[in-house]
């Protein structure tokens, strides 16, 4: 809880704490789920080093402890931290560890953070192609569980990246702005807005954009879900300017005006509960 908020160095005591009162009474399970949980403190607050020599024997350990589950995190979270370090073999062989633990047990969100590590080491190296491959199937995990995370968005500006390399401007493009467009987890504009601006403000920022200066709209799963989304894909509509869905990670499907205007209908009458529509994502 303490990392969620940020407060790093309360969450490193509290680790510490629980680590020493496991150690006290010979619980050995608990005190190594303390260790990976001081490691995360670490890790989250910058200090690379100390977060992989915390990390250093505790996959084995978790490994003999039975404990699957925090083997894969703890080898995750060591491979970043030699990533972050520049130690890419060492962070090529636990990544790789975690990611076949994690197919074992059908872990897919964990899986898919092992894959865009993957993808990023494999761009570090210049395998472009390796890099694209790894990175897309992060992706496509993630949209098949649902949900948005920060993690996601950093992969797609990785494969925008990699696209460029690759001298494919347009798949560039498409993936930089679904990046963008993950910039807040939450979607509310006072995690991303400036100062003084509402959400009206920003609202009538979208309909000009809409209107005057893009050339069509491409629609992420999910996207009824959002108000502006619905909002914008109206306009868009309204000057008649094309409108697509996204198929296969970065196919673009033009979408028939009739049905979206049923979804956008659909949507608006069940504000609040999007229930229906998270199913469909999944």
């Amino acid at each position: 809880v303490l990392d969620e908020l940020g407060q790093f160095g309360e969450a490193e005591r509290a680790a510490r704490e629980s680590m020493g009162l496991a150690q006290q009474i010979g619980n050995r399970a608990v005190a190594e789920q303390a260790n990976y949980s001081l490691s995360l403190a670490l890790h989250y607050g910058g200090r690379f080093v100390e977060a992989r020599a915390a990390l250093k024997g505790s996959p084995v350990a978790l490994r003999e402890l039975g404990s699957r589950n925090y083997e894969a995190w703890a080898r995750w979270q060591l491979g970043q931290a030699s990533q972050h370090l520049g130690f890419y073999a060492e962070a090529k062989v636990e990544t790789e560890a975690a990611l076949t633990l994690c197919r074992e047990a059908d872990w897919r969100t964990l899986a898919a953070n092992c894959l865009a590590d993957m993808g990023r080491l494999a761009l570090a190296e210049g395998a472009y192609n390796a890099a694209q491959e790894r990175l897309q199937q992060s992706i496509s995990i993630h949209q098949k569980a649902g949900g948005v995370s920060a993690y996601r968005g950093q992969t797609l500006a990785a494969l925008a990246y990699v696209a460029r390399a690759l001298s494919q401007p347009a798949q560039a493009r498409l993936h930089l702005r679904a990046a963008l467009c993950l910039a807040s987890e939450t979607g509310n504009w006072s995690d991303i807005g400036a100062a003084g601006e509402s959400w009206g403000d920003v609202l009538a920022k979208d309909v000009k954009l809409v209107a005057d200066q893009i050339d069509g709209v491409a629609l992420l799963p999910g996207w009824e879900g959002s108000r502006g989304a619905r909002l914008e894909t109206y306009v868009a509509l309204t000057v008649q300017k094309p409108v697509f869905t996204i198929a296969n990670e970065n196919e673009l499907v033009p979408a028939s005006p009739v049905k979206l205007m049923t979804r956008i209908a659909n949507a608006t009458i069940k504000q609040g509960d999007t229930s229906r529509y998270k199913e469909e994502v999944a």
